[in-house]
């Protein structure tokens, strides 16, 4: 899990890493077999919008370049939780 907000989230390591703007580990995590489908490139891409980071963004652009558009995109860091 990852504490966001005050508040434990289950995400994939993949997520984390861009939510943490850790570029070395999103880096790592491809390096090692990571497979990014459509779905999964497209959210990982509104939350590193959420969390701005320029290297996070380039590596995120060149698995899927098309047109943007995180209306409707759950984050992870919006997935439900326990109290």
């Amino acid at each position: 899990g990852m504490l966001t907000y005050g508040y434990d989230t289950t995400m994939r390591p993949i997520e984390a890493a861009v939510g943490s703007r850790r570029e070395d580990l999103v880096r790592l995590i491809l390096d090692h077999g990571a497979i990014i489908d459509a779905s999964l490139a497209r959210t990982l891409r509104c939350y590193e919008q959420h969390n701005p980071d320029r290297g996070i963004r380039a590596i995120l652009e060149h698995i899927a370049s098309d047109t943007l558009d995180c209306v409707g995109v759950p984050l992870p860091s919006d997935r439900p939780h326990a109290p």
